[in-house]
């Protein structure tokens, strides 16, 4: 498939990462390679694109962190605006 998309790439692919679940509707795992996929398609018909691509890029990260083992407590830091 060839259409325009946003992704979050988990690099090297943690065992798992795959089966987790991505949000908003519409947001899959590409069947290799740790990438998180949502369409623009998908995105421009969200009530909200700005929070759906938010949450789309939040879902992916917490799928990486969980699966991966990853400390975040000393990264986490206060959204700007």
């Amino acid at each position: 498939m060839h259409a325009p998309a946003f992704f979050s790439y988990t690099v090297p692919e943690p065992e798992g990462l795959i089966e987790q679940q991505l949000t908003p509707e519409g947001a899959f795992w590409a069947p290799e390679g740790g990438t998180a996929i949502f369409l623009y398609d998908d995105l421009h018909k969200a009530s909200s694109p700005k929070a759906a691509l938010l949450e789309f890029l939040e879902s992916a990260y917490q799928a990486g962190i969980k699966t991966a083992g990853w400390y975040i407590e000393g990264l986490r830091a206060v959204p700007v605006g």
